[in-house]
Formats: C-alpha cells, sequence, structure tokens
C-alpha cells in the first residue's frame, strides 16, 4: 500500500501538469491525449503551438521521435492554420535547432 502511495504521489504532479501533458501525448503520438486536452481543458491552438519555458514547442518532439499521425492531425485541425503550423516548425528552440532541422537529421523521410 505504501509504495502505491509513493507510485502516485510521484505521478499525479506530473498528470496536473497540463503544459507536461501536451508534450507526453505530442511525443507519444497520441492523438485522443492531445484532443483531451483540447476540448476537456480548453487548449486553444496557439497553447498547441507555443514554446515553453526552455523555448521547446511540441513540434520538437513530434519531429524527433516521427510522430507522423500527429503531425497530419495538427495540420488538419482548422483552428491550427498552415501558415502558423509552417511557421512554427521553423523557429528556433532553445539549442537553436528548429523542429523540421530535428526530422531532417533523423532522416524520417529518407531524405526527402
Amino acid at each position: 500500500t505504501q509504495e502505491f502511495v509513493d507510485a502516485l504521489s510521484q505521478i499525479l504532479p506530473i498528470k496536473l501538469d497540463l503544459e507536461k501533458q501536451l508534450f507526453i501525448h505530442a511525443a507519444r503520438n497520441n492523438i485522443d491525449g492531445l484532443t483531451d486536452l483540447m476540448v476537456t481543458h480548453g487548449f486553444k491552438p496557439e497553447h498547441i503551438l507555443q514554446q515553453d519555458r526552455q523555448k521547446q514547442s511540441i513540434l520538437g518532439a513530434i519531429c524527433t521521435v516521427n510522430c507522423e499521425k500527429t503531425l497530419r492531425f495538427l495540420y488538419s485541425t482548422p483552428e491550427i492554420s498552415n501558415d502558423k503550423l509552417k511557421e512554427a516548425l521553423l523557429a528556433p528552440s532553445h539549442h537553436a535547432k528548429y523542429p523540421l532541422e530535428y526530422a531532417i537529421e533523423s532522416n524520417h523521410h529518407n531524405g526527402v
């Protein structure tokens, strides 16, 4: 029982931090989780694409681990304009790299 309480006390703050949940759902290619944040918690498109305190956006994680399903979801979301998404793909992070650069380095699309 104490192990359960200890595990819960470690997990609960992460579950309550919606910004962390946004990054977790994006990196895991979890469309249902992103939709839940938008519908249940009122995340607007500007929340989805904004950079956090470390100047990272979810697009960095999406491009690093090739979350194609999540990227397609973002492109198909009417509230997120393609221009805004393209701009976010080219916005530098804290490492002075931009999300699209991560995808190129990881060569997810066979050099295309």
